[in-house]
Formats: structure tokens, sequence, C-alpha cells
């Protein structure tokens, strides 16, 4: 069976002959622990060699992608010029260290303008965000909530998920929204489901083992969190966020691709496609990983969390709710990223509060408020790799971006 949503993309029958495999594809995205993580039993291809961009400039060649125009306009004066300029060639610099040999795409957006949009393959390619994807979903939560869809998040999963009360223990019937969307809700994070677990959201409410309360990172809980989001909805995540977010942000989605991620043989066609939102056995968007978006669309997406939820004028989501999903609610024991709000990092650079949508091996939105800045980088790293490509990402914000935007 499958089915056929707004956009016409094809979600993919789930198959009950599957291998055991890593729900989110890593143990976690947090850039200073240690980021381990099981390769799906099918391994994505790697992308051809890169192509060298011009400086500040959008590569070329490569087939399948659409060169783009800026998403904003460069430096007017030439004080602003000068700076940009001196900033875009560090970081040119710091992309040539061998840890940086995977980075795909940098964009940085200072003041409103059009810092450096720098590609090194195809212009205007597409790349799993994977964590990310857990911020966009937080966004759609909010404007779930706005909308009446969710009374709250004090609502607890056997009210919100009942079909599913049998799988749950008392304490796990108990967990709210707010400790599913602060990774506080217990869930662990072996995210490992093999062939006799059909029923994806069945299986991780019922592997429930860890300590309510407590910070641990879960892609498990993540996952749960589009479970409900798509209960309270009655739609797929997917066609809630095109009406809801992608639309009204200009992010393309029409075309989709819905694969079943759990299947190790969708990986090929996933890592090959455009736009597109990975799903469980049954058809749920990943909550966790698998969400496929250009550089610009990533920036469009971190331009309106910094400007309160606003984009070219328009209230797309609520402010009180940016505002509360990029506020530190519990601590992560980080050094680089202490604190975490409702799936969103938050940390320090340059002495400057900085709000971050992390994924594994370096796919960063990175937002400084205080200065106006937005840095969004993209890899083609794979589960196998270093975690030292996020770090040394996080690390050219902190010391080569955010300090050249003092006052």
């Amino acid at each position: 069976m499958a089915q056929r949503t707004r956009s016409g993309s094809l979600v993919a029958a789930a198959s009950l002959a599957v291998a055991a495999l890593v729900l989110g594809g890593c143990t976690t995205d947090a850039p200073a622990a240690p980021e381990s993580a099981a390769a799906p039993a099918t391994t994505p291809p790697t992308t051809a060699p890169p192509v060298a961009s011009p400086t500040g400039g959008a590569a070329s060649g490569s087939s399948g992608s659409t060169p783009l125009d800026p998403l904003r306009p460069s430096a007017s004066t030439p004080a602003q010029r000068a700076v940009d300029k001196a900033v875009a060639d560090a970081l040119l610099d710091r992309f040539e260290d061998p840890a940086l040999a995977s980075l795909a795409s940098a964009l940085v957006i200072v003041d409103g303008r059009t810092v450096l949009e720098h590609e090194t393959g195809a212009p205007g390619a597409y790349h799993h965000t994977w964590s990310v994807t857990k911020s966009v979903v937080a966004t759609l939560i909010g404007l779930a909530i706005e909308d009446g869809s969710l009374t709250g998040l004090d609502q607890t999963l056997g009210e919100l998920l009942p079909d599913h009360r049998a799988q749950m223990s008392p304490e796990v019937r108990r967990v709210t929204l707010e400790q599913l969307l602060t990774m506080t809700a217990g869930f662990s994070d072996t995210g490992l489901l093999s062939d006799d677990a059909p029923d994806t959201v069945a299986s991780l409410l019922a592997a429930h083992d860890g300590e309510v309360g407590q910070f641990a990172y879960s892609n498990a809980g993540a996952h749960l969190v589009a479970a409900v989001l798509a209960e309270a909805t009655g739609r797929t995540v997917l066609d809630y966020a095109q009406e809801r977010l992608f639309d009204p942000l200009g992010i393309p989605s029409d075309a989709a691709l819905q694969l079943d991620l759990l299947m190790p043989a969708s990986w090929g066609l996933f890592s090959a496609s455009g736009f597109a939102w990975g799903t469980d056995h049954q058809g749920i968007n990943s909550g966790a990983f698998g969400l496929r978006l250009r550089a610009q669309d990533m920036a469009r997406f971190g331009l309106m969390v910094l400007d309160g939820g606003r984009w070219e004028g328009r209230q797309v989501v609520p402010a009180g709710w940016v505002r509360a999903m990029t506020t530190t609610h519990v601590r992560t024991g980080s050094d680089r990223t202490p604190g975490y709000g409702y799936e969103w990092w938050i940390g320090d650079a340059d002495g400057q509060r900085t709000i971050a949508a992390l994924g594994l091996g370096g796919q960063v939105i990175a937002i400084v408020p205080s200065r106006d800045i937005v840095a969004v980088f993209q890899t083609e790293t794979m589960p196998t790799d270093s975690a030292d490509i996020g770090d040394a990402l996080l690390a050219a914000i902190q010391t080569v971006i955010v300090p050249a935007y003092a006052p």
C-alpha cells in the first residue's frame, strides 16, 4: 500500500522484514559530547567530489540543482564590505582544514545582508539536516497550540496517544509533552528497531526505561513528538508543515519524497533526492531526523526565528512560542551548549547568547540575536564520521563570525 499527500509525494509502504536499525542515526547531536552512531545497513552513497566555489559565491556545475538568487543583498557601505570580506576570507581559510573536508555549504547573514554564501558542490543542493529536524518539529508544536490542535504542554502521552495506551506503563502515561520537548521524558537513545516491531510508536513507548525529569538526549522521544503532532492535527506532519511553515517561508516542498527510513534500502534514494522528509513504518514523518533542505531553506527558518517568528512582515510563528522554545529549560552538561529549550540548543559565543538547531556531523543553524547573525552550515557527513566537524564549525562561529560584529 502507498498513500499520497497534498504534494503527490509517495510514502513507501512499510515492510516487516527489516534488519535492526538505528532510529535517529546517532546517539546525540550535542557538539560537546561524543557522537557515536550505527550507519544504516545500506549506507547512503556519498556525493561526487566537490567543485570549489569562488569566494562568497555559489559553486558551478553538477546536475539536479538550480543556482539560487541571494537570499539577502550584500554589504552596501565600504565599512560593511571591509568587515564582511574579512569574515568571509577567514571562514574560507578555516574551510581548508581537513576536518572540514565534508563541508557542503555555508551561508552567513548579518544585519540583513549576506556575508558569505559558499557551496562546494552543486548549487542549491539539498542535504540531510539530521537533527535540525527536531527544531522544525518543535516549531510546529507551537503552531498546533496556537490553532487549538493541542491545548498545552502539560498534556500527557496517555491523553495525546490514546490508541497506544496499552503499550504505556503508568509512568509513561504521565509523561508530558513538555518533557518530550526538553528531553526529560526518560526515553533512552538506543533507537534500535527490528523486524518484530512493525509499529514504531508502540515499540518506542514500550521500551521506556529511563528516569523522568533528567536530561537525556533521545531520538525516540523526539519521534514521539511527531507522532503526537500527527495525532493532534489529524494530518501528516509534512502536510501540516507545508501549510503552516514551509509555504509561508517560501520553502518549496510540493515534490516531497517520503520513504520509510527504517528500511535500509530506502537510504540510497533518500540521499540522492531533493526535498524529502523520511517516515517510520506507519508513515509518520520522523521527528528525530530525515528532513532534507537547502542552505537557503535553513536560513529562512533561522531568520524567522531571529525576527521573533516573523517573515517578511507576517507573523508565521507566535512570538511567545519562539521565546519559549529558545529559552533554557534544562541544563545539558555540555560546555559548548549548556542549555536546552524545546528541541533547541542554547549556548554562548563571544559572551553573546546563541541559539542553535544542530544535526549530526555539522548541520547547523546558529542564531545570535544580539548581533543579528544567522549562520548555516551543511556537510556530507555520514553517521560513521568524526564529530570533530560540528565542533570545528561551532568554533568558527564563536571565534570568527560573532567577534567581528561586536559593537
